[in-house]
């Protein structure tokens, strides 16, 4: 399974749209690995994780050809995640092609909410067909290109059902936590118990900073999560890598590095490609 981080910030993006922080000079000055991109992942070319107002520029900054595309996944409807109004330009006259429909997955909050929006775009035909939706229950595996993916219940918004996701092809498997803080729901941890995860690729919202709510993590909450996975016999030696950082952490690229390495713990980028085989 190859698996690219097409984005790694927060909502902001980072340098932040609007800001003219300390922080954000400098990653304006230093660029490469200093500027992030709203999070999304994309698996084997074909599994998209998330769509955020950031696509069109992961489209040409990676030379990616999306009109292959044949499922996404939504973790939830936070609009740097959820830009679902991305979604008319599918069909023609925006789109040219033998347009196979899209498989769109996520919560029923979401798949609702993204129902609501093409009927009130008036995308595609009455009966939606460029799209297929369907609503995930928490724990329960569907089969997207090959790919395995269970939804766990993330702890990120009080009013919605978030999903982290466990995506497994061939024998290897990885949990994307993005968005989450920690797990509150005792199902969520009954499950983990009974999974075996090679990758953890984890957000770090805060960075080096500690979490001022439960909806994000922070370094430690990564090695939390990670020891706490080794204590299930979920996970045991495999690849930490982090992602989704906002610029409030205020640390640059090699300052999370000379941070998270010593522990054991890769800090993810845009374009970072892994290959889980």
């Amino acid at each position: 399974m190859l698996v690219k981080i097409l984005g790694s910030s927060a909502a902001e993006g980072w340098p932040a749209v609007f800001c003219a922080c300390d922080v954000c000079r400098k990653a304006r000055a230093l660029g490469g690995k200093n500027i992030r991109t709203r999070a999304s992942l994309l698996l084997n070319g074909a599994v998209k994780v998330d769509l955020p107002p950031d696509t069109l520029y992961h489209v040409h900054k990676y030379a990616l050809d999306l009109s292959g595309l044949r499922h996404l996944f939504f973790t939830h409807t936070h609009e740097d995640h959820f830009a679902v109004s991305e979604l008319q330009y599918w069909v023609e006259p925006f789109a040219y092609r033998d347009i196979a429909p899209l498989d769109i997955w996520g919560s029923p909050d979401a798949t609702a909410m993204t129902r609501a929006f093409l009927r009130r775009m008036e995308v595609g035909k009455d009966d939606l067909s460029p799209f297929r939706l369907h609503s995930l229950n928490p724990f329960e595996t569907a089969e997207a290109d090959g790919i395995r993916v269970t939804p766990i219940i993330a702890h990120h918004k009080d009013n919605e059902l978030c999903f982290n996701y466990i995506f497994e092809q061939a024998g290897r498997s990885f949990l994307y936590t993005c968005d989450s803080g920690w797990y509150q729901d005792p199902r969520t941890w009954g499950y983990l118990e009974g999974v075996r995860l090679d990758m953890l690729l984890c957000e770090c919202t805060y960075g080096p900073a500690s979490a001022p709510w439960n909806g994000h993590f922070g370094f430690g909450d990564v090695l939390r999560l990670r020891d706490k996975l080794r204590k299930l016999g979920a996970f045991s030696d495999g690849r930490v890598i982090t992602t989704h950082f906002s610029h409030g952490c205020k640390a640059l690229h090699e300052e999370l590095e000379s941070l998270f390495n010593p522990k054991g713990v890769e800090v993810g980028f845009d374009g970072m490609e892994i290959e889980l085989a």
